[in-house]
């Protein structure tokens, strides 16, 4: 995230787009407005805040996406692999069944401890749109014409 936030502020490109986007799109976590709204004018110091206020509970969601995958992933295999299996094969794989039940729910309750222990998403979202009207807000009209017309070329 930090390196995001480091090529938003020095407006450079990122090395790998698709593995940015990736890392971006992997939550329903508003990441890159978390990082694009106070680093647009430089202000690296208001990211590293946020950053650090929300580690856990993005590292959890990461965390949380990557394990339902990855069980997601598993119970297909099983699905495909019982299909041409004896029943004593297929009675084992069954036993993996509520195995990947308990970790897909561990997951669900590390998520939702992580969101108790933070503000919800929403408030984050609130946050992070009242940033951006105050940096807008103390913009002279010369510069907000500016970024208008900056953002207006994407």
């Amino acid at each position: 995230m930090e390196t995001i936030s480091d090529k938003i502020a020095q407006r450079a490109p990122h090395g790998d787009l698709n593995a940015t986007l990736g890392f971006l799109n992997a939550t329903d976590l508003p990441i890159y407005k978390m990082l694009a709204v106070p680093t647009r004018l430089g202000n690296t110091s208001m990211t590293d805040a946020l950053i650090g206020r929300y580690q856990d509970l993005i590292a959890a969601k990461y965390a949380e996406v990557y394990i339902q995958r990855a069980v997601s992933d598993l119970r297909a295999a099983i699905g495909r692999y019982s299909a041409v299996t004896d029943a004593t094969q297929t009675a084992r794989l069954d036993e993996l069944k509520p195995a990947l039940d308990h970790i897909s729910q561990a997951a669900r309750h590390v998520l939702a401890t992580a969101y108790t222990q933070t503000i919800s998403t929403y408030n984050m979202a609130l946050e992070i749109q009242y940033m951006e009207r105050a940096l807008n807000a103390n913009l002279s009209q010369m510069l907000r014409n500016s970024l208008a017309f900056g953002q207006s070329l994407h």
